[in-house]
């Protein structure tokens, strides 16, 4: 019979790269402070990110990662003597720092070269939902799990200053808005500018009105869809907590699988999600409020690829007119209940 692990005074949890792998991590620490109440449970993330974490209900610190001085962070983790390290990113770089930590325990993924760093390890190669995934690491250790479900939470200044800059954009109040996101990170998820036109007039025509969300090096793309959807509103380019204030205003949010669209069902914004190269049953929460459409019928259909080598064929065979469908069932459900 296995012996528990003894309960935690401090636990580290790390996930340093990507906005949405370190928002779909943060249900671990819910699920940390739940069990533990007492501990103390930080997060280590990349200076890019720490902006996600703030206002979480209980954590203790998020902890930036210096990545220019990855010794002196060994040091510092060190110091700070946790009982417990979560490594969720299981990187090369993070399971050095996890050895170097003193931690007794360690969790980490099982991955060919560096398991030696951790007391526990978990298989990859699950499907399901990302956070449920992440969540074995912690029942491999008889945490109770809660939820598979991130949240960010803004303040009411936060709220206050998102909707007031709507104002300023020509948004009012009383109007429907359906965010877009342009790109996609990997030209492989791209739907293509003229499709999110083409979404943007029938948004427009049904009295929905579409609001840009410019994402870093969209500046091609925008000026594009300026010619094409001259109705459209274009946001600001922005940081992190004025995106996520203004994003929190939307009714629906439209893109493809990307970090914003974890952070707009984190917000509780309903989103309708194109997938092409990945696979929604990992990435996606589902319905109600996660609708997801993709082109099923063609064959290299969830390939993987972050660069397509044909034709594109699974993004550009989708219409905007399915997408619109979408977009209106979600906001019809979202009339019904207010």
């Amino acid at each position: 019979m296995r012996v528990p692990p003894q309960a935690p005074e401090r636990v580290l949890l790390i996930q340093l790269r990507r906005h949405g792998d370190v928002l779909l991590s943060t249900p671990l620490a819910a699920d940390l402070i739940r069990a533990f109440p007492s501990a103390v449970v930080d997060y280590l993330v990349g200076p890019a990110y720490a902006a996600l974490l703030e206002g979480i209900p209980g954590l203790g610190s998020a902890l930036v990662y210096d990545w220019d001085r990855p010794r002196s962070m060994w040091g510092a983790i060190r110091r700070r003597r946790y009982d417990w390290i979560i490594d969720v990113q299981s990187s090369p770089r993070t399971a050095v720092l996890t050895r170097l930590s003193g931690a007794p325990l360690r969790v980490g993924w099982r991955m060919r070269g560096w398991s030696w760093a951790y007391t526990h390890t978990v298989p990859r190669g699950s499907t399901m939902y990302v956070v449920r995934d992440r969540q074995r690491l912690l029942e491999a250790v008889d945490v109770p799990i809660g939820p598979p479900r991130a949240r960010l939470y803004l303040t009411d200044d936060e709220r206050a200053r998102g909707e007031a800059q709507a104002g300023a954009l020509g948004v009012a109040p009383s109007r429907r808005r359906a965010g877009l996101l342009l790109s996609a990170g990997d030209s492989a998820k791209e739907w293509g500018v003229e499709n999110f036109g083409e979404l943007a007039a029938l948004l427009a025509r049904s009295g929905t009105i579409p609001l840009v969300f410019p994402g870093p090096g969209d500046d091609a793309l925008v000026e594009r869809f300026r010619e094409i959807a001259r109705d459209a509103v274009i946001a600001p380019q922005q940081e992190i907590r004025p995106f996520l204030g203004l994003l929190a205003t939307c009714q629906v949010f439209v893109s493809a699988d990307t970090g914003p669209a974890h952070m707009a069902l984190a917000l509780d914004v309903p989103t309708v999600t194109i997938y092409g190269p990945t696979n929604p049953v990992s990435w996606s929460l589902g319905p109600p409020t996660n609708l997801t459409v993709r082109s099923d019928h063609v064959p290299c259909i969830q390939c993987g690829r972050r660069v397509c080598p044909i034709g594109h064929d699974c993004m550009t065979q989708l219409s905007p007119d399915r997408v619109f469908e979408l977009v209106q069932r979600l906001l019809s459900s979202s009339a019904r209940q207010s």
